[in-house]
């Protein structure tokens, strides 16, 4: 009974594990604080170069690459530049080795470090094989750098840019829309609208009448007829007058 409860609980050590190491090597992008420590190349203990490095430090996620930041330990900053970290390529503690890179101002939990060395981890297990020099000996040893990533403290969520809306298209014919600021009382009623005053369309001039003819007397229409007759009727009457008194003359002097 006690190997059987044994071998379940190994099953679920083991089975533990798998899960951790899963859930830790799918960080999401964005930035985190993380426990660290430098342990021995070959053995479960701290390494000698663990007093340099400080027991916090960052890592970058972005796209599956782990960037890692290590920040001197307290009253180690000059010391820490002497230790000249380099990385194995290949993740172990054999191989090529690689510079790191200087980094400035990093801060880990509200604590701003001067300086820290970076670099790009070869893989997402969270451990990385260093070489170093140990300034009091002068030696050159490697050691395991160990990420905790079951600690990862999210501090910054990944930079994203907003995507701009794509310009809608410039509808022709279409009247322009009425703006919100414009209330229904300020909107001007059909109507009430003033019509535009026309300009008077100028006429194509009208032939001159004969200078014989008297303008006033003319009707709408433009005829004389009128007048004419007028005319007429005083002619006759002078006419008659004319032979009556020519008569009346004649009678008298015969």
């Amino acid at each position: 009974m006690k190997k059987f409860a044994a071998i379940i609980l190994s099953v679920l050590l083991a089975v533990t594990g798998v899960v951790s190491a899963s859930a830790a090597s799918t960080l999401a992008d964005g930035t985190y604080a993380v426990n660290l420590s430098l342990m021995h190349a070959e053995k479960d203990q701290e390494s000698m170069g663990n007093r340099y490095v400080g027991q916090r430090g960052l890592l970058k996620v972005s796209g599956g690459s782990y960037q890692v930041y290590i920040v001197p330990a307290d009253g180690y900053d000059d010391q820490f530049d002497k230790v000249a970290f380099k990385y194995y390529q290949n993740g172990s503690t054999e191989g090529t080795v690689l510079d790191t890179q200087t980094a400035q101002n990093i801060e880990i939990d509200g604590v701003n470090h001067a300086k820290a060395v970076t670099f790009t981890m070869p893989n997402q297990s969270g451990t990385c094989g260093l070489q170093f020099k140990v300034p009091i000996v002068g030696m050159t040893v490697s050691a395991r750098l160990v990420v905790d990533l079951n600690s990862a403290k999210l501090v910054e969520e990944p930079s994203t840019a907003a995507p701009q809306a794509p310009a809608a298209p410039a509808e022709t014919g279409k009247a322009p829309e009425q703006t919100p600021a414009q209330t229904e009382s300020e909107r001007v009623p059909e109507s009430d609208t003033v019509p535009v005053t026309q300009q008077p369309v100028s006429e194509a001039p009208i032939a001159e009448e004969s200078t014989t003819g008297d303008p006033d007397m003319v009707d709408e229409n433009g005829s004389s007829s009128t007048v004419w007759v007028i005319v007429g009727v005083v002619a006759a009457v002078v006419v008659i007058g004319g032979v009556v008194a020519a008569v009346v003359v004649k009678k008298k002097r015969a």
